[in-house]
């Protein structure tokens, strides 16, 4: 838009030129033409910065050069055509076309040496039209230099955008690792409060409730025999208590999340490990138990035999179950080395099977371990070794 308004202000200045220099269709057919080149240039021309001489971002750029040099060649034919130099310059300037502004200064000298000769325009005319190409200049070098800056300030703008967005996410990052750093010390504090209470405080109370057991052996007279038998079962309802409450204390000191990923941590040495892992907070215990169970014995089963590339390991969370699926496989291709990977993996799928017939071990605890919270599984051999648990949520 700057480029516009410059070049409506050349025009006025130079029409005011034109006036006492060219009269009748003559004038008006220059002011046509001197409109239409200037348009023509602002079409052809983008505002992006030139750096050097003929190395332009298109061909539209380079036409609209080598008109500016055309049309100040045809500047020569008739030195009254020295009052357009000046728009042509501003296009010269901003497209850093040297080889144009040298023609346009050996022009106008040209010109001016013959209008001064030939004396029938005046020379105040001639200092006129080179105020206009000073005025031209100026304005083609500035609204390069304010366009230079606009592009320099958008990019600075993405850029402050972008690293805002960046540094959004590592503050999220940051917020979630301490949050999880704060869970681990908070499960850490619980299990060594439950450990303390059952050696120390449980251990007490069995002590306590032999001790009654022998008391109540010795003393069968009534009625002390059944005040000690009301304070043992007291002292059996408070270990009871206590027992329950170490229970639930260790339940919620189970991180399922930390377990699976140190136990998938030995995988990274052999395979390319794909960990995508949804917790449910209030898992109940004994699925917790399942989970980490299944886990450490596909994952040890992985790391003895099979021959795969990569693991993938994911826990998803429904509304009304829990997904497990273990597979590790190899990255298929074509070549001969491809091929010999799937058949060691074939192999190892032979060997899987063996090992899920083995009764109570293998994959068969993997079966047991599953239907005892009512869950179902699916043991695969299909391009790899492949475990895929259903538990539901009751």
């Amino acid at each position: 838009m700057n480029r516009f308004f410059d070049k409506i202000l050349i025009h006025c200045l130079s029409i005011i030129a034109m006036l006492n220099i060219m009269h009748g269709n003559y004038l008006v057919l220059t002011i046509c033409l001197s409109v239409a080149l200037s348009g023509a240039e602002l079409y052809l021309l983008n505002d992006g910065d030139y750096k050097e001489f003929f190395q332009y971002d298109s061909i539209l750029d380079y036409m609209g050069v080598l008109l500016d040099i055309v049309a100040i060649l045809i500047c020569l034919s008739d030195k009254r055509l020295i009052i357009v130099i000046p728009v042509i310059l501003y296009d010269i300037v901003f497209s850093r076309n040297i080889v144009g502004l040298l023609l346009s200064i050996i022009v106008y000298v040209s010109s001016a040496y013959q209008i001064t000769s030939d004396g029938d325009v005046s020379q105040m005319n001639i200092v006129y039209v080179g105020l206009i190409m000073l005025i031209s200049f100026y304005l083609a070098a500035n609204t390069k230099k304010i366009n230079r800056l606009n592009r320099k300030c958008i990019e600075l703008r993405d850029d402050t955008h972008i690293k805002q967005e960046q540094l959004a996410k590592q503050n999220a990052k940051l917020v979630v690792a301490r949050d999880e750093q704060i869970h681990s010390a908070q499960l850490a504090e619980r299990n060594r409060i439950a450990r303390e209470i059952h050696d120390n405080v449980g251990h007490m109370l069995s002590r306590a409730i032999l001790q009654m057991g022998a008391l109540l052996s010795i003393y069968k007279e009534e009625p002390l025999h059944e005040q000690l038998e009301g304070v043992r079962e007291t002292l059996d309802g408070a270990m009871n208590n206590i027992r329950s409450s170490v229970h639930d204390l260790h339940d919620e000191s189970i991180d399922v999340r930390a377990q699976i990923e140190t136990m998938a941590k030995p995988l990274n040495e052999k395979f390319k490990v794909d960990l995508e892992l949804d917790i449910d907070e209030n898992m109940n215990r004994q699925i917790k138990y399942v989970i980490i169970g299944v886990c450490k014995e596909a994952i040890s089963n992985i790391m003895k035999y099979s021959v795969n590339s990569n693991v993938d390991i994911k826990l998803v969370w429904h509304p009304s179950m829990y997904q497990l699926v273990i597979h590790d496989y190899y990255q298929m291709s074509n070549d001969e080395n491809g091929k010999e990977m799937r058949k060691q993996a074939s192999k190892n799928n032979v060997l899987s099977s063996y090992i899920s017939n083995s009764s109570g071990m293998g994959l068969e605890g993997i079966r047991n371990r599953v239907e005892s919270v009512d869950g179902l599984v699916r043991i695969m051999d299909d391009d790899g070794f492949k475990v895929f648990v259903t538990i539901p949520i009751k």
